[in-house]
């Protein structure tokens, strides 16, 4: 595993920052194109108030299960798979495109392929899937503690 630099926390804080604008451009899109695309979350947030103990352990999954048996699959055997027989930049791009694809969340692809390539470059980069498993981990919770905080009645 390589020693943490500072410089790479700019790179993930950037990404991040790129993430939203992906987000914010693509819900844009959407709209303006009256496409009636729902995203997962939006589904979930729908369906909280019906069921929430249901949704409470759906967001459980989402949070701890989910972003440890996707890491494992898409960073643990995925990617170095298609770094035997593509370069590795292409390695990092197919297999960001693999994990969009495979969320079955069209209404999220675009946010979905770039969280894909910012945790394909750290498995890159770390040599280690641990520090994808911690933003995955990160990113969901957030997810999760925004649909806690509609189901609550602190967000409407």
């Amino acid at each position: 595993m390589r020693r943490f630099r500072p410089l790479f926390l700019w790179l993930v804080i950037a990404f991040l920052a790129l993430l939203y604008v992906v987000n914010s451009l693509y819900s844009a899109l959407l709209e303006g194109l009256h496409l009636p695309l729902q995203t997962n979350d939006q589904v979930i947030l729908e369906s909280s108030r019906l069921a929430p103990l249901t949704t409470i352990v759906l967001l459980v999954l989402a949070v701890i299960v989910a972003p440890l048996c996707e890491e494992i699959f898409f960073r643990g055997f995925v990617f170095p798979g298609l770094r035997r027989g593509l370069a590795t930049g292409w390695a990092i791009v197919v297999s960001a495109l693999v994990f969009g694809l495979a969320h079955a969340d069209l209404g999220s692809l675009p946010v979905l392929i770039v969280i894909g390539l910012l945790l394909a470059l750290l498995r890159w980069w770390s040599g280690s899937i641990y520090p994808g498993l911690l933003l995955h981990i990160l990113n969901n919770g957030i997810s999760a503690a925004v649909i806690l905080l509609y189901m609550v009645g602190r967000l409407h």
